[in-house]
């Protein structure tokens, strides 16, 4: 039962004081959680020792906040075992700091996957590739015109037009792993295919995905094609860390834009010996 609180814990539990004093404390703070708390308290009382952990509590307001509670032990002055609880609020900081997170893994324009967390994406998919004894394909993909709409119709229609491709890359999913939006209008995919026939999987992934990208995106009354260019790097034969093989993929990718002939490419080692040679 409640003896003595702070004005904070009226406001936070939502009543008047003259209610308080003698209540039970799960009648006063969320009784949902009242046995999960009666068991900390018990647990305390045993070991005569305090104890720290974040919890999930209804305020006065009914609203669910996290909050960290340190309950110890406090002898009062007549002998009577006493405990006491300290609430700190942190759902604030725990929003920021989910905010911060979500920044740094994931575009804020489209949702997708960053550059950042594609790659560890990618790292974990090439160890699931590895242990499977199967293929994998990292796939890099440049819109080459996409600038035009921003040219045209301004950094709004610019903007709506890479949710657009986003809504279209997601729409790949479960048969891609893992969809990214890398940078400007540039994105990112891979995909698993079986070993016995992992080229022509891939292939066919990479000529849908062209044809998708390749119809008309219809912004401010104007039809535009974005030119889409795509490489594609394959686990095992090309690579077999998530950094080569995305290095790879980019360099099929730009060999794409190269050669202005077929816009998709596939990594090949002859081609990348030659680049080396005239570097």
């Amino acid at each position: 039962r409640l003896v003595m609180y702070n004005e904070a814990f009226r406001r936070f539990s939502g009543a008047r004081a003259a209610e308080l004093v003698g209540l039970p404390e799960g009648e006063v703070l969320d009784p949902e959680t009242a046995v999960e708390r009666e068991q900390r308290y018990e647990a305390v009382l045993k070991r005569a020792s305090a104890s720290e952990s974040i919890v999930e509590i209804h305020d006065g307001r009914g609203e669910l906040r996290s909050v960290i509670q340190l309950t110890s032990r406090l002898p009062s002055t007549d002998g009577e075992t006493q405990l006491v609880s300290v609430l700190t609020d942190i759902t604030e900081r725990q929003k920021a700091e989910e905010h911060l997170a979500y920044l740094a893994n994931f575009d804020t324009l489209t949702g997708l996957p960053n550059q950042n967390q594609f790659r560890r994406m990618l790292e974990e998919q090439v160890a699931i590739s590895r242990q499977r004894r199967g293929c994998l394909g990292t796939l890099v993909m440049s819109l080459e015109r996409a600038h035009e709409i921003t040219d045209l119709l301004g950094h709004e229609a610019g903007d709506a037009a890479l949710r657009q491709i986003a809504e279209v890359l997601n729409s790949l999913l479960p048969r891609a792993a893992c969809v990214a939006r890398i940078k400007s209008a540039e994105f990112a995919a891979v995909v698993h295919a079986d070993a016995g026939n992992c080229c022509n999987t891939l292939e066919q992934f990479a000529n849908d995905l062209l044809r998708r990208l390749s119809e008309p995106l219809s912004m401010g009354g104007r039809d535009f094609y974005l030119g889409a260019v795509i490489g594609v790097s394959v686990f095992p034969q090309d690579g077999e860390t998530a950094d080569v093989l995305y290095r790879r993929a980019e360099s099929a990718r730009n060999r794409g834009r190269e050669d202005g002939g077929d816009p998709v490419h596939f990594f090949s080692s002859s081609t990348h010996s030659d680049l080396d040679q005239r570097l």
